[in-house]
């Protein structure tokens, strides 16, 4: 009796330890940039890592810039800057868009490069800013990304 209480222990114990459980599967997102040996840009103080706020003023009825200074070097040839898509902003619950400005040096950037600094073996500083122009947006929480491309660019033939 106790062999057969013993392998119906056995027998009911099994079961349970053949059950598993379904993976649990994560993806991340990487994005690495290796810089060209001859040109840079990067921020003085690093790139944000979360979603910059721009502040709306109802009463001026307009927005706050945001500023960063960049640090910009070539040897080499010139750099331009772009847009990769148009940064509009979307409103979380809706179809409200915001459109918003970027510039670079003074230079409104638009999806066609954009020379922003001449060669120069010197590094230089420039003020990338990014605001919206709009002055009466609907009411809501925005969300949207800018996509910055610098590239370089060979400097124009001398005149003959």
């Amino acid at each position: 009796m106790k062999k057969h209480l013993l392998a119906a222990c056995i027998a009911a114990v099994l079961p349970m330890t053949e059950v598993s459980a379904a993976p649990v599967r994560q993806t991340i997102d990487v994005s690495v940039t290796v810089p060209a040996v001859t040109f840079y840009v990067k921020p003085q103080l690093g790139w944000p890592q979360s979603p910059i706020q721009l502040t709306y003023d109802p009463i001026a009825k307009s927005f706050d810039t945001y500023k960063l200074a960049l640090q910009v070097k070539d040897t080499g040839k010139n750099i331009t800057a772009e847009l990769a898509f148009d940064p509009i902003l979307t409103e979380d619950n809706s179809s409200q868009t915001l459109a918003l400005a970027v510039s670079i040096a003074g230079r409104k950037l638009g999806q066609t490069p954009v020379p922003i600094h001449t060669m120069d073996p010197n590094e230089k500083v420039y003020q990338l800013e990014i605001t919206s122009e709009d002055n009466a947006p609907k009411v809501g929480n925005y969300l949207g990304s800018v996509s910055l491309v610098f590239d370089e660019q060979d400097p124009p033939p001398p005149k003959s």
